[in-house]
């Protein structure tokens, strides 16, 4: 089977895992860095090709792998920035690259094709009949899209944007969906969106999964510090991590801060800030901004706090979610974002936009820190669900089932 990816979402972990049941037939993506190439560009001083450095997984054979050439890959950058709006760019973006990939791909030795959102029209089109086409759709969908915008309306001046005409990126991702065979999604709420376009009996769930974990030892460590710290009532570092934008629920994220402002608790951002300037400078005193970080440095953050929170309105599963449990932090979630939390076990489940449910949550663990001790233990054995051996097993009865049709 050949998979077709745009970055390394995720790791590359539906290549890996279907290398790993050797039904891995090729890679195709718009850049692959081997050792070599990642050491030559962390080199160069505040290079921005340092953001692509760790597009590479050594568990994949870099024999099994096509990429654009550099010049392609340079143009195919630049489409991203030169669009009329966010989903045009998008689209523009996914057309050039799947053009590309099918015509590389040679259909006689494999016409199975695992594609990702906006990565499969062209390759589905030339597949035909002839192979198994899977959709890895890794977002709500149009759902999404009228959501956002309608919270664009609700908070103007805090998006560069207003409101989006998503019309054309629409129609291509609908199209994409007309051809597979089978959409896969990561959680109920994208299966509940996506069933109002495509019938229900032909969409999978699987959750999404993280490779590693924290050494045992060290998480002891770690656990037995938090524990006295907690017991302690010393200060509660809370993490957003992801992008900063509306879709997020970071609006409703700054009020709740406001609103414990006089409590013993301090809010660490981290991700790309898709909000105006304004709202940057007139964060609360609570509320630090770290910018965006490379993946390979993201741990830390997550190994300093005590709570990590999601606020979103629509995520297709929401994947830092099962990095925080991992390392051992309880979550305050919304249901719009994948079944990682357990309410009440391994953290609290809000209702979406809502600054109340926020603020109560958060002060359910700043005034029990033997609760918020307890949830974060509960983390701990909760992230075994989300192991990649679990992903490798539905991945394999995906593939077979999908095979045998």
């Amino acid at each position: 089977m050949n998979v077709i990816q745009i970055g390394s979402r995720e790791q590359y972990s539906a290549a890996l895992a279907i290398n790993q049941l050797k039904a891995l037939s090729g890679l195709y993506t718009d850049f692959w860095c081997g050792s070599y190439i990642g050491n030559m560009l962390n080199k160069i001083p505040a290079s921005r090709l340092k953001r692509v450095s760790g597009r590479y997984n050594s568990g994949i054979p870099d024999s099994k792998v096509n990429s654009l050439n550099f010049q392609s890959f340079l143009h195919f950058r630049k489409l991203h920035q030169v669009g009329s709006n966010e989903y045009d760019s998008y689209r523009k973006q996914g057309e050039y690259f799947t053009n590309i990939v099918a015509d590389k791909i040679d259909y006689s030795v494999c016409s199975d094709a695992y594609a990702y959102t906006n990565n499969a029209k062209e390759i589905f089109e030339r597949v035909g009949c002839n192979g198994v086409k899977i959709l890895n759709q890794i977002e709500p969908g149009p759902v999404e899209w009228d959501l956002v915008n309608a919270e664009r309306e609700l908070w103007k001046n805090w998006e560069n944007c207003e409101e989006v005409d998503y019309s054309s990126y629409s129609d291509r991702i609908l199209n994409e969906w007309e051809l597979s065979d089978t959409i896969v999604v990561n959680s109920d709420w994208s299966k509940v969106c996506v069933s109002k376009y495509f019938p229900e009996k032909k969409i999978v769930k699987i959750p999404l999964t993280v490779s590693g974990s924290v050494a045992y030892p060290r998480m002891y460590e770690l656990m037995s510090s938090k524990s006295k710290k907690m017991k302690l009532g010393s200060e509660i570092r809370v993490l957003f991590l992801g992008q900063v934008c509306l879709r997020k629920g970071f609006q409703y994220l700054v009020e709740a801060a406001s609103l414990l402002a006089n409590f013993n608790v301090k809010f660490d951002i981290v991700g790309p800030w898709c909000l105006t300037p304004r709202i940057l400078r007139s964060l609360p005193s609570n509320m630090q901004y770290h910018g965006s970080v490379p993946y390979s440095q993201v741990d830390r953050f997550y190994l300093n706090s005590d709570i990590f929170i999601f606020p979103t309105l629509s995520d297709g599963f929401g994947l830092t979610q099962v990095e925080a449990i991992k390392c051992g932090l309880p979550v305050i979630a919304t249901d719009r974002c994948g079944e990682v939390v357990v309410d009440g076990v391994n953290g609290f489940l809000i209702k979406p936009a809502s600054v109340q449910d926020l603020v109560e949550k958060l002060l359910n663990y700043i005034n029990n820190r033997d609760l918020l001790f307890d949830h974060s233990l509960a983390s701990l054995k909760r992230c075994h669900d989300f192991n990649f051996s679990n992903y490798v097993s539905n991945m394999s009865m995906l593939i077979g089932a999908r095979c045998e049709q």
